[in-house]
């Protein structure tokens, strides 16, 4: 499993030094090997239990605290083979891989697999085609919410207008006009999202300056979520997405699990606060219940377990990915978001900054 995870995790390297500058590139390389390590090293200590073993593996790196850098878990092919099936989907995967790796070292466990495999393809097909008929009946997604890719290079957390940082505040305020120049392009009766961190920290100026804005999208009976940091008391933010046009005060959507080490540290009283049993990450706006999940949580199995149990109507995919262009972690991201949502059964709006 060690190479399987290396494999899956390659695009971090790459990533790190762009986000961190090349100064800080080893500390890629470093989560890299490190984390890889991490989650492969149960598989390795349960392997003399066969199919036990494996299974065991599996939810110990999929829930805390190994599941909070448990990305890439093979249980996310439970949304490819039993679409719609939620929590049991979850179960016949976990029960599939129990057989595969408790008959592989029988007399004969070749024909056993293959058997099982013809198996699990055909009841495999059956929920497909079930599942397909239902998502035809069931329509696309309300046309009123619409997804907004952006390209806003090295946008990175901590900054705001009126903050310390001079180039930051530049682009913080270049930014936060074209927001609100945005805001008032939204159509009566819509629902924009913009991608994590657009609006960067929301501070009092930030929310003065898009009072009118607001004010406009309440008149039309239109909305907005933007990707922002909200400061918090103890000095800490949280990462979220805030919902602007609904009531007179914004409502928050929050990141579970921030990424570790660069934004969520724990025991510094600095950086992002987690929010690991998912209590911020689904609310009822309108006649909805919206979820969401924020750039480095759409590869964790427990932040999608998460939200499946919360069971939202809608999931917002937000991420802010300029620093992994040309790398593997994007597609990942998306390849993640729609294996689990077609295992849930939610509709998804997406919006990315690359």
């Amino acid at each position: 499993m060690l190479g399987y995870y290396l494999m899956a995790a390659r695009g971090l390297p790459g990533g790190a030094a762009v986000f961190f500058g090349q100064e800080g590139g080893w500390l890629g390389w470093l989560f890299w090997a490190a984390s890889s390590m991490i989650l492969a090293a149960p598989f390795v200590w349960l392997h003399r239990w066969r199919g036990y073993g494996f299974v065991g593996a599996l939810v110990l790196v999929a829930l805390p605290p190994l599941g909070f850098v448990g990305w890439c878990n093979p249980l996310t092919v439970a949304g490819l083979l039993f679409p719609g099936a939620g929590i049991y989907g979850l179960i016949l995967t976990m029960g599939c891989m129990f057989l595969l790796a408790h008959r592989l070292a029988d007399r004969g466990w070749l024909s056993c697999q293959i058997q099982l495999l013809f198996a699990v393809l055909v009841f495999s097909s059956a929920v497909n085609l079930a599942y397909i008929g239902s998502q035809e009946r069931a329509g696309e997604v309300d046309t009123s919410w619409l997804g907004i890719d952006t390209v806003f290079s090295a946008l990175r957390s901590g900054v705001e207008v009126g903050g310390a940082d001079i180039e930051g505040q530049v682009d913080a305020l270049a930014r936060l006009e074209w927001v609100q120049r945005f805001m008032e392009t939204i159509p009566a009766g819509a629902t924009a999202i913009l991608p994590e961190t657009v609006l960067g920290r929301f501070s009092p100026i930030a929310e003065s300056f898009l009072s009118s804005s607001e004010q406009g999208l309440r008149a039309r009976g239109a909305g907005i979520f933007i990707g922002a940091e909200m400061p918090q008391k103890d000095g800490r933010y949280v990462n979220a997405m805030i919902g602007i046009g609904y009531a007179e005060e914004p409502i928050l959507l929050a990141q579970s699990v921030p990424v570790p080490v660069s934004m969520w540290k724990p025991f510094t009283g600095t950086g992002a606060a987690p929010d690991l049993l998912g209590d911020h990450g689904v609310r009822q706006v309108g006649d909805r219940r919206i979820g969401v999940l924020i750039c480095y949580e759409q590869m964790l199995p427990w932040v999608m377990l998460l939200r499946g149990v919360a069971a939202p109507d809608l999931v917002l995919s937000v991420k802010n990915v300029w620093w992994a262009r040309g790398t593997s972690i994007p597609a990942i991201q998306e390849q993640s978001v729609s294996l689990f949502a077609r295992l849930f059964g939610w509709k998804v709006i997406s919006a990315t900054n690359t």
